[in-house]
This record gives structure tokens, sequence and C-alpha cells, in this order.
């Protein structure tokens, strides 16, 4: 595969790494332009989510930027129906089980919904053994400006808040940037064995498995990372609420979850106006 050269707010203190990001703007340009050439954007989607996938791809193209992006299709209808996105930057590819993945509207946290997302820390292991650094991001996100500023700085990983308590802070598995390196690949390695070998049935999923490894001493204090902003950053508990309207000029990338199902996250985007796939096959 290719790579193509194509060419912050810190919260909260206890949480985040102090980082290396330079005040020389040329210094931070050329630095953004090495994140940009180094990244991979993954994501995996099936028939049942892919008009949502198709809507994420939209938002990134409508920002004018190419970042190298792997989406991989989870069944052969997915995978027939994205191929015309294929291009220079964007490469379709076919899971690993596309023969026997179930296409429909998987229910968040169901065992076959489970069965999809474990697959994914491999695919994300995958290339950060390549020497990639990985953003993966859910599909069911949409981009409204660029995130790679962002991705600059000496950090290991860079996490989305998504859930909040007493002594600590849940991060979101569907949004995380990860640098490759030894302790990195390490780190995810240890994600996909936990995952893979997961009861389908147990209260676990991926994001409490990353959570728990977050906590690891081994880990903990030893990964850099980064807590994105969450008016930046936000999941859709925060950007979808009606109270904070104020806020959502800031939004970079906006995370539809904190809601199951794929229907009432296709109309939120509608009524937010952040659904473009009407408005392509309009065209």
């Amino acid at each position: 595969m290719f790579l193509v050269d194509n060419s912050v707010k810190l919260r909260p203190k206890d949480d985040t790494f102090p980082g290396n990001v330079p005040r020389n703007p040329s210094q931070q340009t050329k630095q953004y332009e090495e994140v940009m050439k180094k990244t991979v954007v993954l994501t995996s989607t099936n028939s049942g989510f892919l008009d949502i996938a198709i809507n994420w791809l939209e938002s990134i193209k409508k920002l004018g930027i190419h970042p190298n992006i792997i989406l991989v299709a989870e069944d052969e209808e997915a995978y027939n129906t994205l191929l015309p996105y294929n291009d220079s930057t964007t490469f379709i590819r076919k899971g690993t089980l596309a023969q026997s993945t179930n296409k429909n509207k998987l229910v968040y946290d169901t065992p076959e919904y489970k069965k999809l997302v474990y697959r994914r820390p491999r695919y994300i292991l995958d290339e950060l053994e390549k020497d990639r650094n990985v953003f993966f991001c859910d599909v069911d996100t949409v981009w409204l400006q660029d995130p790679f500023p962002y991705f600059v700085g000496d950090y290991d990983i860079i996490l989305q808040r998504d859930m909040f308590f007493k002594k600590h802070v849940a991060y979101c598995a569907g949004m995380v940037y990860f640098r490759s390196s030894n302790l990195v690949n390490n780190f995810v390695k240890d994600w996909t064995q936990q995952t893979l070998k997961e009861n389908l049935k147990s209260n676990k999923n991926d994001q409490t498995i990353l959570n728990a490894l977050l906590l690891y001493k081994s880990y903990s204090s030893t990964l850099k990372r980064k807590v994105l902003n969450s008016d930046e950053f936000p999941n859709g508990q925060l950007f979808f609420n009606d109270s904070r309207i104020a806020y959502r000029n800031k939004a970079v990338v906006v995370h539809n979850n904190w809601v199951i199902g794929h229907d009432i996250k296709v109309e939120r985007f509608k009524k937010t106006g952040l659904w473009l796939v009407d408005k392509l096959r309009n065209n």
C-alpha cells in the first residue's frame, strides 16, 4: 500500500504529558506535513452502516485535504459499493472474514457487534508494525475541520474523552491516534490479544479493555498521552445537546455516539445539517 506525501489545548493536566509542539510556524508546518505523510486514517464498516461510512468519506472530501485512508469493508456488498472511492490516497480493502460477516445494522455491544469490532485492534496493529502511525476513527463521525494539526507533538497516544467518573476518565476506542513505536505496538498487541480471547457475551468490550490497559502500571507511567479538547472533539452527548449549540462551531471532528442504532444516528446528522448522503444523491 501507499503512503502519499499529502501535505491545544491539553486537559486534564493529570492525564496529559507535556508535548513538544513547536511555536515556530515554519517548524509547525513541517511537523504537520510529517504527521500527514506518515499517518493512516483507519476505519471499518459492514453493509449495515454503508451510508454512514459514505457520509464520513464525503465529510473528509469536502475539506479538501487528502489523508491516507484505509477503509476495511467487512463484507462483499460493502466492498463493492465502496470500491469507487479507491484513489491515490484512499484504499478500500476487504476484511479478514468478509465472506462470513453479518451485513445487518448491528446493535452496539451485542455479540455480533463485538465480533466485528474485535477485529479492529488487529487492523491497527498491522499498520503500526509497518512503521505507520494510525488515526483510528469510527465511521459515525463527521470531519468539520482538519484534525491533523492536533496530532503534532511528542505523544504516543492521543485520546478522545467519552465518559467522566469521579476518579478517572474513560476514553473512546472509536477515536484514537497511535504513534508507532515498540511501546505503542506492544500496547496495541496486548489490546488485540485481550479482545480476541474475550467472551462475546461478557460485559466487556473493546473500549473497556482499552481503558483497563491504559491503567496498567507498565503503560500508565510510560505512554505519553494527549487528551483532545472536548469542545473540539466532542462526543455525541456533548455535540448534540441543544444546550451546547454555541460550542458547535468549535468542533473539529464530531462523534455521533451516545445513542444506539443506525437510524437515530442518521436522524441526528440530518437534524444538525451534517448528513451529506442525500445531497450527494440529489447531485
